[in-house]
């Protein structure tokens, strides 16, 4: 990295995900990495699936209620099964008087070597996950061309110097 400013160098060194507050896997340049060191030792990315959207309705008798079990945790990954809601009615009725309506649920790609991924205590979704790290890399690539004065290839995409932003 020879003939690159060095307070250049210093903003690459303060964004490696070994100097993240919440941990490496908190630092979006951590999954660029892991996708790198995946594919360069032709290791397979497994795929398998997440709850992505949770939300159940029900239909139930006239008077009778429903209250969830907060224990459920539905966002995780599916593994074989998953509960993905548990609930109790306010009286004993047959389970064909309910109509549940799950078109609420909704399921999401996931990489099973990342399926227990935790950020500060969100479990963001691997799409949200990758379009991130995207943006967050070219814009700090595009960031240390300006400050460097060079112009990206095609132009910057993602800041426009012009307008200061």
């Amino acid at each position: 990295m020879a003939g690159v400013p060095e307070d250049i160098l210093d903003k690459v060194e303060a964004a490696q995900p070994y100097q993240s507050p919440h941990g490496p896997e908190s630092n979006l340049f951590y999954w660029v990495h892991e996708l790198a060191r995946i594919d360069r030792h032709r290791s397979l990315h497994v795929g398998l699936e997440r709850a992505g959207a949770h939300r159940i309705r029900l239909r139930l008798p006239d008077g009778v209620t429903a209250t969830f079990d907060e224990s459920v945790k539905p966002y995780h990954h599916i593994v074989g099964e998953l509960v993905i809601g548990r609930f109790t009615t306010s009286k004993a009725i047959s389970r064909f008087a309910i109509e549940a309506d799950l078109t609420g649920v909704g399921i999401d790609p996931e990489i099973q070597a990342w399926a227990g991924f935790n950020m500060a205590g969100h479990r963001p979704s691997l799409q949200m996950r990758m379009t991130y790290t995207e943006l967050f890399t070219r814009n700090n690539l595009e960031n240390m061309a300006f400050f460097s004065g060079i112009e990206p290839l095609g132009g910057f995409t993602t800041l426009d110097p012009a307008d200061g932003r």
